[in-house]
């Protein structure tokens, strides 16, 4: 590969935590758009029985990214020998004997019958299941009353959960936990009353190191505290007014819409997203321009087609500067191969320029469009008289005119 040094590639370090080291390079093989690194790595190389000589081939790009081509991966790639000999070691530890395997090339999803030595009991089991956890089910109620702290242990070699978290089984048969985050016990959720801190959670989850608390990545957050956090942080900004299309079950980061009313702007749609973590709650407000009550306003209704007049539809919108906003329409127009056939433009104060575009809104169907300004400002385009003339049965009298 043109500018890659390969004798300074050998010897740095990678992962998130560096504990992957490049001892070798391939070679440029033709055809192929990247090179392989060979790397070891200093949790996983030391396990000579499970993988051999401890050196791991992963695509140079795939590295470059943080890739893990070893033990380490949430998700690694185990071979036939390898399953075999983690099937071996559970079975030694947990005390059980191997009676069949499902099929000769074993993966995850293969099956594995076992037999209990301690009451002889045998069952079936996928390979994936028995890595997290799933025993001998005869075992299970006996040792639910005396594993707890191995669970607990167990729970905590995932290195996912905080330093001070608590496990406590929900009942003596049960394969569900409380969970209890620190971090969480003391956010403003729990400040405020909405929750403990605490989180059910089932033993399989745990042992894969799940976070079912409000420090994952990804958060469902239950209704009540959705909303809680929706009207406070729409405090005296803007007012909320509900859901778009009906209440979630649990929201988190995900762009489930809502409708506030921002008092500069009247009723807009937000997401969850934009309206938790911006520093603007409503979308016309957030570039620091947008339409300004307090200024004069124009009110403005167009016809646009292409240039064989067939295909087209109704705008209309507000604005404190016409000109601008006109130009920057027939530039978008234009881009999308249509003109302004016809407009009129109506000088009104801006509260009852935002008004009327909100009735406009309310009683006309939406056509919407894929032009800037248009998206939900659009309806079709046989009934641009009527909007004319709805808007002209809205306009205060005497008109006012501005310079």
């Amino acid at each position: 590969m043109r500018g890659f040094d390969r004798d300074a590639f050998v010897g740095t370090k990678w992962g998130v935590d560096g504990h992957l080291t490049v001892v070798g390079v391939s070679e440029y093989e033709k055809g192929r758009a990247d090179i392989s690194a060979y790397v070891t790595c200093e949790v996983c190389s030391h396990d000579t029985e499970l993988y051999g000589n401890g050196v791991f081939k992963i695509a140079r790009s795939s590295l470059l990214q943080n890739g893990l081509p070893c033990g380490c991966s949430k998700f690694p790639k185990w071979s036939d020998e390898q399953h075999r000999v983690k099937v071996a070691r559970i079975c030694e530890r947990e005390n059980y004997e191997i009676v069949s395997f499902s099929c000769e090339n074993l993966r995850t999803n293969s099956r594995v019958v076992l037999r209990c030595l301690d009451d002889g009991h045998e069952w079936s089991v996928s390979l994936n299941k028995l890595y997290v956890g799933r025993g001998c089910p005869e075992c299970k109620s006996r040792k639910a009353t005396v594993s707890e702290e191995d669970n607990v242990r167990r729970f905590r070699e995932s290195g996912r959960y905080g330093e001070g978290a608590i496990f406590k089984r929900l009942d003596i048969s049960s394969r569900k936990w409380y969970y209890k985050c620190l971090v969480c016990a003391e956010d403003e959720f729990a400040n405020a009353g909405l929750c403990t801190g605490e989180f059910i959670v089932s033993a399989s989850s745990l042992y894969e190191g799940c976070v079912s608390c409000r420090c994952a990545q990804v958060v469902f957050l239950p209704d009540a505290l959705s909303e809680w956090k929706i009207r406070q942080v729409c405090a005296d900004e803007v007012e909320f007014l509900g859901w778009v299309d009906g209440k979630p079950r649990g929201i988190g980061t995900s762009n489930k819409n809502i409708k506030i009313k921002c008092p500069d702007h009247g009723v807009q749609e937000v997401s969850y997203k934009m309206l938790t973590t911006s520093h603007s709650r409503c979308p016309r407000c957030k570039t620091g321009g947008g339409f300004k009550q307090h200024l004069p306003g124009y009110v403005y209704v167009l016809k646009a087609l292409d240039e064989n007049f067939s295909q087209g539809f109704t705008g209309y919108g507000i604005s404190n500067f016409k000109k601008k906003r006109i130009l920057t329409h027939k530039s978008n127009l234009g881009k999308e191969c249509l003109g302004i056939k016809t407009m009129e433009v109506f000088a009104v104060p801006g509260t009852v320029a935002l008004n009327i575009e909100n009735k406009i809104r309310e009683k006309f169907p939406v056509h919407s469009q894929p032009i800037s300004g248009f998206k939900r400002e659009a309806t079709f385009a046989h009934l641009y008289e009527d909007v004319v003339a709805f808007v002209k049965s809205l306009l205060p009298t005497p008109e006012p005119s501005f310079a």
